[in-house]
């Protein structure tokens, strides 16, 4: 079985420069006695954003802008669609994941950015 080859590997370093951190969701006790999330940083990775869309969204009652894009990380097992990413400011709340290839080599989150 042969690999990407090193041109292929050179590639996807250069492509993914984006510097994020992985936020996992804990349960935490409000002052009122019910319970909220909260995120709690998990490792940082190296990541490829696309944007894929924009647009505006109404958020708590004012109007804010909403960007969807693609985010594309080496795999990594034991992600799920309640973690979130965050980086340079901004935070993107995953929707959907997946393996493009079936290889377990990348894994592919579909996402918005959600203010911080």
């Amino acid at each position: 079985m042969t690999g990407p080859g090193l041109a292929g590997i050179r590639r996807m370093i250069a492509t993914r420069r984006q510097r994020l951190v992985l936020l996992a969701p804990v349960e935490v006790a409000t002052s009122l006695g019910g319970a909220g999330v909260s995120y709690t940083p998990l490792t940082e990775l190296w990541a490829e954003i696309a944007p894929l869309s924009g647009g505006e969204g109404e958020v708590n009652g004012h109007v804010a802008p909403k960007v969807k894009a693609r985010i594309t990380i080496r795999w990594r097992t034991g992600m799920s669609a309640a973690m979130r990413f965050s980086g340079d400011g901004r935070v993107f709340e995953i929707s959907a994941l997946f393996d493009p290839d079936g290889r377990r080599r990348h894994l592919v989150c579909m996402v918005e950015e959600v203010a911080p």
